[in-house]
């Protein structure tokens, strides 16, 4: 398979943020694309699974950001290339990687007064499949706005979609797939590896709907428990049914991931492949690995720091 299958065998799908409105304030196309989704269900184990993966606080911060920090941490990136213009950078397409990876569009990073502003435009990577029937590149973008701020408690904003077609792995046949946010959330960094994260928001995939996420007090430590969160929980809503996840790692760290969940208050028991991730450097193109990791249930170690 091509590097970037190798990377990420799902896709994600494009949205354009949206323009300002008459009111002055910046209308979110991540809200119109949620709205287009339906609504979600999440009462088999299956779904909560992938639920668990793409609507927690960790990880939809690790997905939104994900392209950002691998440039970041990419000794000597050249493609995208590198412009600093003052407290704005811009990492720019129209080249292709050592990888044979095409990238297109734009990431612009602003900062002013403590706040990094981050704007996908159109941020797009391009790679011929190694399907011998496929007719089409693969192609995965990112389009929206993330912001971060804060050092003992960083506070971050997501409104952002996802896209991206391609070859099925296993049939060759196209595919596509679309995920969105828009969601609010906070880190706390403690002593080591410590990290405490909370948020709420809206978080919706084409062909899963859309739903509430509220992340309360979610403890990772690789230190501890590097396959599950120790503590905390991740509540998830949708046309009146209510999940709740329990992160046990503090007492029951489990090679695969386990956590405890209830269904409408009533116990279902537990639960495997609920895996987290987490800020830490990473070798350059390996956001594609993290955007699996959010999409398809991610079912490996967290990602914490220095890992």
């Amino acid at each position: 398979m091509g590097a970037l299958v190798r990377r990420a065998s799902m896709w994600l799908v494009l949205a354009v943020f949206g323009a300002a409105g008459c009111n002055g304030e910046e209308e979110s196309a991540a809200d119109d694309t949620l709205d287009g989704f339906g609504d979600a269900s999440f009462s088999t184990e299956e779904a909560l699974v992938d639920w668990a993966v793409s609507a927690s606080a960790p990880n939809v911060y690790f997905a939104a950001f994900l392209p950002l920090l691998a440039f970041e941490s990419t000794e000597g990136l050249t493609c995208p290339s590198v412009i600093e213009e003052g407290d704005r950078i811009i990492y720019e397409g129209g080249c292709t990687d050592e990888d044979g990876v095409t990238w297109e569009g734009r990431t612009v990073v602003e900062s002013e007064d403590g706040v990094d502003t981050i704007r996908y435009e159109d941020m797009t990577a391009t790679e011929e499949s190694d399907c011998a029937s496929a007719t089409e590149p693969q192609v995965v973008e990112f389009s929206g706005v993330v912001t971060r701020s804060g050092a003992a408690t960083q506070s971050f904003t997501v409104d952002l979609v996802l896209s991206g077609s391609g070859p099925d792995d296993d049939t060759c046949e196209p595919t596509s797939e679309a995920l969105a946010w828009r969601y609010d959330g906070t880190l706390v960094p403690g002593t080591g590896d410590v990290q405490t994260w909370a948020g709420s928001g809206r978080v919706g995939a084409s062909d899963r709907g859309t739903l509430m996420a509220t992340t309360t007090d979610e403890v990772l430590d690789s230190s501890t428990c590097d396959s599950e969160a120790l503590s905390g929980t991740t509540t998830l809503e949708s046309t009146g049914n209510v999940a709740v996840i329990t992160y046990d790692g503090a007492t029951d760290c489990d090679e695969d991931s386990t956590v405890t969940w209830t269904y409408n208050g009533d116990d279902r028991g537990e639960v495997a492949g609920v895996a987290c991730a987490a800020v830490g450097p990473m070798a350059g193109g390996a956001w594609l690995v993290g955007v699996v990791l959010v999409l398809a249930g991610g079912r490996r170690r967290c990602l914490q720091p220095g890992s």
